[in-house]
């Protein structure tokens, strides 16, 4: 996975060490933007300098609630639609990084007393 880092704040009066870390990951103007490797070395370098450096955080979404925060205008008359929208403006800013929730069965569409007999007749991806 790949991490998508803007630079928000200046290094300006900042620490040496915090102005080097803004370089070493090519970030050395307000705005500018780098992508990274996920790795446990870059989020190292993203927690020295976590109040000058904005991520957007991975928000998982079933594909009902996709489809609302995506075409909110389609929705107007739900009373979330506030919602719906404050979170397709994040979206569009790059705030938040969405993920549609990859799902085979879900459980709401199957009567309590099938569950037994559906999710016995299912294998998991895994174990193909």
């Amino acid at each position: 996975m790949t991490i998508r880092v803007r630079q928000t704040g200046s290094p300006i009066r900042r620490d040496d060490r915090q102005r080097a870390t803004l370089i070493g990951l090519g970030l050395n103007r307000i705005g500018r933007v780098a992508y990274f490797p996920d790795t446990p070395e870059t989020r190292g370098m993203i927690a020295k300098v976590k109040h000058l450096v904005q991520v957007p955080l991975p928000v998982t979404f079933d594909t009902n609630a996709f489809d609302k925060v995506v075409r909110p205008s389609v929705y107007a008359k739900d009373p979330n639609y506030p919602d719906f929208v404050t979170v397709h403006n994040a979206l569009k800013r790059g705030d938040l990084l969405g993920f549609v929730s990859d799902t085979i069965i879900t459980l709401e569409g199957i009567g309590k007393d099938q569950r037994a007999v559906v999710f016995g007749q299912h294998r998991s991806a895994q174990a193909n």
